[in-house]
């Protein structure tokens, strides 16, 4: 069991890892894209420009430390961690920024008539398609998501449906995964809770060295394989990502093995 965590920094490695059952750091020329993002505080008042713009509050004290049972991704109807924040919108930008706030947009891309504040991140995220396309890349369909967490907020124990391409923007997030996914969460476990974020809990048992873990600082990048349980801690202030999903992502036409499987899982 390697305690290293892969660095993918061409083309030809990507190719024979994107669908490893590993996550990995991207590099090199497979993201050259730089970007003077904009603020925390100019990020959130965009956002809050839109009403699909999922506004919640963490309750109870601090992150949830590794090892331990925690409470899923934050979401109003499933986890009882976060609570809707409706009066977060009329706050005054500095109070808003100190909130245990978490805000999401899952296709910022429709603010792009609207706020400028975005053109470049789009922009950015239109160059990578255009790259894994020209690299034998095809997909069904993909999500530009914006998540902003505030001190103290966390993304529990979760997996997804697709390939994420996660992009750190401003502040700090650390990522968890496992170094022996197969171990903790097997064929049977996916099928029974595959996009059932109310049911995803980390197991008991886990400790530190059953992980590997990433502290992301502004401008990293990093590869999530699909139904690859993981979770997230902001650390200090406001931080903000951008995940770019990736569903029925093919290699030269070829669909993944577990792209595969989550298939039969809908049948």
């Amino acid at each position: 069991m390697s305690n290293e965590i892969a660095v993918v920094s061409t083309w030809d490695q990507f190719r024979r890892q994107w669908d490893s059952r590993q996550n990995f750091i991207v590099r090199g020329e497979l993201f050259p894209f730089q970007l003077e993002p904009p603020s925390a505080a100019e990020v959130i008042e965009t956002m809050l420009l839109d009403e699909k713009t999922r506004v919640l509050q963490k309750k109870g004290d601090g992150n949830v430390s590794i090892g331990e049972p925690d409470d899923g991704p934050p979401n109003p109807n499933m986890n009882p961690a976060y609570e809707p924040f409706p009066q977060f919108r009329e706050m005054p930008i500095a109070e808003k920024l100190k909130q245990r706030a978490s805000l999401a947009h899952f296709d910022f891309g429709e603010f792009t008539p609207l706020a400028p504040t975005f053109n470049g991140m789009i922009e950015t995220i239109d160059r990578w398609y255009e790259s894994l396309t020209k690299h034998g890349f095809s997909w069904d369909s993909s999500q530009r998501i914006l998540f902003l967490s505030g001190p103290g907020c966390n993304t529990g124990y979760h997996f997804d449906s697709s390939y994420v391409l996660a992009w750190q923007l401003v502040g700090v997030k650390r990522w968890y995964w496992l170094k022996e996914p197969e171990r903790w969460c097997d064929k049977e476990e996916r099928r029974q809770k595959a996009d059932r974020y109310d049911l995803m809990t980390r197991p008991e048992g886990i400790t530190p060295d059953d992980c590997h873990s990433f502290e992301m600082q502004p401008g990293d990048v990093f590869w999530n394989v699909m139904l690859t349980p993981h979770w997230v801690d902001a650390i200090g202030d406001a931080t903000y990502s951008v995940n770019i999903t990736h569903f029925h992502l093919r290699c030269d036409g070829r669909l993944s093995d577990i792209d595969i499987e989550r298939d039969s899982m809908q049948r």
